[in-house]
């Protein structure tokens, strides 16, 4: 290729991650990039960097990546020159060869805080949480003053023998207050203060580091101008068109008590107070209380002991107000303003979101994930794990990404792939390479079409790293950007979950309420059986209906806990979808199915076609409901048969055609 032509990109191979182009010329793997306390002390060599820049992109190349994911280098992050014009330097690099660039937009991970810059001169726009404290057993005159430094006292109860619960008077941004008589039980001290100690911003595997307030829009924007703008400031004209997206790695509204255990090796961007006691929260900001005020039309305040505790159908209403609120000025200002930013530079926005694996940690961390991610462009996951066996335990994970895109009218869901469990846990050994393509084969058939690979490239044998690229370029050919057919919308209880959760310390299952514990558990089981029955369904919420209708979908399945409610029902029967409970529905006969009869198979329809994937260690017997041809993306893209019917090797895959 001639010097200084821009490539014509690989549009069909998957990126890899790879962080700075300083730590790509000195051999350093994702993962000593992203996890701060992995990088190594010495500094990088930078010498003859052009040329060895070239050099090690060519090689990643030509072992069949179509692109990269990459940040600016780390030394004063964002703000060292040098450091910028290396990044340019590699992106040129990286286009010229005809490779794919994505953003990463991070020091690190979690993102949002732009390498500690959001907060620097700003400690008012750190994350914080409503708390709790009860103190059993008060003796009067009792001075109540916050457990924590930076909180302000935000209510006060006094609880009685018989069980009222009376509010006390207290000055506004008070740190004490003295309660000078009462025959009172206990007294609840709510306190606002920071997420910081037992959370994630100091319990990721990167670095201890105070996290930004994703609930405040001001805070997204410090972000955004900080990061995303910043980059494309940066990049010469001529290369803007080239870069496809900023992937977020792992945002969250950080409410989420853990016990602290400290690691080694360990960063402390910012100390860690140990001895510091961890209480119940539930995230915070001005604007929170405000809006929910204008939408619900009532005050939070004499209500607060609700989103702590209480099974009255008041208490249940109060905390679905307050998580509803939760999730629309979350997805409004955090989702919705990224995607917002990018449009306007002229990029995409996709990435991924912390502890998907579950309805309740959406609820606890991002109050609805389903809705935040249907902002994202390209909706996306993780799958740090490439043991087959275990992936039916991220089959909701995958789902909720899908059903985004889906209702978003969205074609691509992203997944950031590795074996990073087994490589860097347990044996410390790379996943085999049949796992690795039957776990992306599983991904491809749930929706994932950009595969932001983590593998270790230079750790894999070479010949086992291009067989993973030339797979997923294989399933990206053939396949395309299809759109997902689903049969059914599969209503998602994030409502119901809303009103059972209340925070405990430690997150614990056994401290979780028992309605709580049985709707995550029925959802993670329902999600998991119907995939694995080859039942087509995308995931709906209450406020999705619409959408689902939009897209052609008119049958809502609905399986518990419980009945559907009359307004539910009304919502459906308004805009043509009809809501079944799924037991009667699976009871019927009548639908139609591509493939008639087969074991360990899984399968999805998508337009023109259906993809199949056998998920067992022997043949599988496909019987086809009609003669079709296949493509079968292991050996080759090329169409064979047609076949009524079909034998699937283990662990393989196939295209099917009408």
């Amino acid at each position: 290729m001639k010097r200084g032509a821009l490539g014509a990109p690989c549009r069909h191979g998957p990126l890899q991650m790879l962080h700075s182009f300083e730590g790509i010329v000195n051999g350093r793997t994702s993962a000593e990039e992203v996890h701060i306390s992995w990088r190594p002390a010495t500094s990088y060599d930078l010498s003859d960097f052009e040329e060895r820049v070239r050099r090690e992109l060519a090689r990643l190349r030509d072992l069949g990546a179509g692109g990269i994911v990459v940040n600016v280098g780390y030394d004063d992050y964002l703000d060292n020159d040098e450091a910028w014009q290396r990044f340019v330097t590699g992106v040129r690099a990286a286009v010229e060869l005809g490779l794919r660039v994505w953003i990463y937009d991070e020091d690190g991970y979690p993102s949002g805080a732009a390498g500690g810059k959001v907060l620097r001169g700003h400690p008012e726009l750190e994350a914080v949480g409503l708390k709790k404290l009860t103190i059993a057993n008060p003796e009067f005159p009792l001075t109540v003053a916050v457990p924590e430094p930076r909180a302000t006292l935000y209510a006060l109860a006094g609880l009685k023998l018989d069980g009222p619960r009376f509010w006390l008077p207290l000055s506004a941004g008070s740190t004490e207050a003295t309660v000078s008589s009462g025959d009172y039980e206990a007294v609840e001290a709510y306190f606002v203060a920071p997420l910081y100690e037992g959370t994630h911003a100091v319990l990721n595997i990167a670095a201890a580091r105070r996290y930004p307030n994703l609930l405040d829009r001001r805070v997204v924007s410090r972000f955004l101008k900080l990061t995303y703008v910043r980059y494309f400031d940066r990049i010469p004209e001529d290369l803007r068109p080239h870069v496809e997206a900023f992937f977020p790695d792992e945002p969250s509204l950080m409410a989420f008590a853990l016990p602290l255990v400290e690691r080694d090796p360990f960063v402390e961007l910012d100390p860690v107070n140990w001895e510091l006691p961890i209480f119940p929260s539930v995230p915070w900001s001005a604007e929170l209380e405000l809006e929910f005020l204008n939408e619900h039309r009532y005050a939070l305040r004499p209500h607060v002991d609700a989103l702590f505790s209480g099974s009255t159908e008041a208490a249940r209403q109060v905390r679905r107000d307050f998580w509803e609120t939760v999730s629309r000025v979350y997805a409004a200002n955090f989702a919705a303003q990224a995607a917002q930013v990018c449009d306007a530079l002229g990029m995409e926005l996709s990435g991924h979101f912390l502890a998907e694996e579950t309805i309740a940690q959406h609820v606890a961390l991002h109050g609805d994930l389903l809705r935040a991610l249907q902002h994202l462009h390209r909706p996306g996951l993780d799958l740090l794990t490439c043991n087959r066996e275990r992936f039916p335990n991220h089959i909701i994970t995958h789902k909720v990404a899908q059903s985004a895109a889906f209702l978003a009218s969205r074609r691509r869901v992203m997944s950031e792939t590795s074996d990073y469990s087994e490589r860097y846990g347990g044996e410390r050994k790379g996943a085999p390479l049949r796992d690795i393509l039957c776990t992306i084969a599983m991904q491809y058939l749930l929706g994932v079409r950009d595969f932001c690979i983590y593998f270790d490239w230079r750790a894999m044998p070479a010949d086992e790293y291009q067989a993973v690229c030339e797979f997923i370029r294989r399933l990206l050919e053939v396949g395309g950007e299809a759109r997902y057919q689903p049969e059914a919308g599969l209503y998602f209880p994030i409502e119901q979950v809303w009103e059972h959760y209340t925070p405990v310390c430690p997150l614990d299952t056994d401290l979780r309420s028992p309605e709580l514990a049985q709707i995550d558990a029925l959802t993670t089981e329902t999600c998991k059986r119907l995939f694995l029955e080859n039942v087509q369904y995308v995931l709906c919420e209450r406020h999705d209906i619409a959408r689902l209708a939009a897209r052609g979908i008119r049958t809502l399945l609905y399986y518990g806990p419980g009945q559907p409610d009359s307004a539910l029902r009304t919502l459906c029967d308004e805009v043509g979808v009809q809501c079944r409970l799924l037991g009667e529905w699976e009871g019927d006969q009548g639908r139609e199915r591509s493939i008639v009869s087969a074991e360990a198979v899984a399968y999805a329809t998508y337009e023109g076609f259906v993809f199949a994937v056998n998920c067992g260690p022997s043949p599988s017997e496909i019987a086809l409901s009609s003669p079709m041809e296949a493509a079968f993306p292991h050996v080759s893209t090329e169409r064979t048969g047609p076949f009524e019917h079909l034998s699937l090797g283990a662990y393989q895959c196939a295209f099917l055609f009408p």
